[in-house]
């Protein structure tokens, strides 16, 4: 699902637009959600067995349920994520940018990619095995209960709950420790 907005006259392009502009969609079921530019996003719930979820700009996206198999969440700009409960078995996380992600919830198998200066918070996803490479100046909080494999190769720092069985390597000025 695409959404345009039209005016009478046709299709404009708006500058210097002083109106807040809303629209409220309601749907049978939702899996994949993705903004670019600068509006921003609120689901309630986003369920299937591939659940998207991405961001191009400076947009957010605030989603209170994510139900999944596979969950996939992006961020490259500014924009923001916030996920108040997920529950999937492999979820991957990647940020290209200063944008951060903050995800509550559980999943078996979670892997996090940073190259560049935003942050993910995770220490209330209880993930069984996670796997973290920071490429830049990100910081990330994990919940690890099985296993931790992290590589850090710049400033960015990774802290880590629970009590896992850990693997690290720094090639920068990042840590890795255990909160």
């Amino acid at each position: 699902m695409v959404l345009y907005r039209k005016r009478k006259k046709g299709w404009k392009k708006f500058r210097n637009w002083n109106e807040n502009v809303r629209y409220d969609l309601v749907v049978k079921s939702i899996s994949h959600v993705s903004v670019s530019g600068s509006g921003d996003v609120d689901v309630e719930k986003l369920s299937g067995d591939k659940c998207t979820i991405k961001i191009s700009g400076s947009g957010n996206i605030e989603i209170d349920e994510v139900r999944s198999n596979k969950a996939i969440v992006r961020v490259s700009g500014s924009g923001d994520i916030d996920v108040s409960t997920l529950s999937a078995n492999v979820l991957s996380i990647a940020i290209n940018g200063s944008g951060d992600i903050d995800i509550n919830g559980r999943t078996v198998e979670l892997d996090v990619t940073i190259s560049g200066s935003g942050n993910f918070s995770g220490n209330k996803l209880k993930s069984e095995d996670v796997s973290i490479n920071l490429y830049g100046s990100g910081d990330a909080g994990v919940w690890a209960t099985k296993t931790l494999n992290a590589h850090t190769s710049g400033s960015g720092d990774v802290t880590y709950y629970g009590d896992p069985s850990v693997q690290s390597r720094t090639t920068g000025s990042g840590d890795i420790r255990r909160h």
